[in-house]
């Protein structure tokens, strides 16, 4: 039997393998997928991958990550946190760009929407890790 390595710290798990722990996705707002560009960037707790699509063209990179002591305890805060603005995004050729973090019932929590209709997450450690996923996501 096939064992992930899992450490807790502050209530927050880290699998190494298993689900992204921050993800952000970016569009350039083209609806017509022969033409559009888009990119996935996910961090899990030892890797970051990141997928771009260029209209019928993509392409996969991994690459290693060791996150800070700190990430679980600013994740945990951020899930938290309330997300302000429309929670689904309007139908829109405007780039788009979404932040979100895993919270503690592994569900997906919004950091921040950009686009089309905008959300915002209220913790300030959602900065924070919007900060985190631009450095090693652009």
């Amino acid at each position: 039997m096939k064992m992930s390595l899992i450490a807790c710290v502050l209530g927050v798990c880290l699998t190494a393998g298993a689900r992204p722990l921050l993800v952000l996705e970016s569009s350039n707002g083209v609806r017509n997928p022969a033409v559009g560009k888009r990119s996935l960037c996910e961090i899990y707790s030892d890797k970051i991958v990141m997928t771009h699509a260029a209209g019928l063209a993509d392409s996969q990179s991994t690459f290693p990550i060791r996150l800070g002591a700190q990430v679980p305890e600013l994740m945990r805060q951020a899930a938290a946190g309330k997300v302000t603005g429309a929670p689904v995004q309007a139908l829109s050729s405007a780039e788009s760009s979404t932040y979100k973090v895993r919270g503690d019932d592994d569900e997906m929590v919004v950091l921040l929407k950009t686009g089309g209709s905008g959300s915002q997450n209220s913790s300030p450690a959602a900065a924070s890790l919007i900060q985190l996923l631009d450095m090693n996501c652009r």
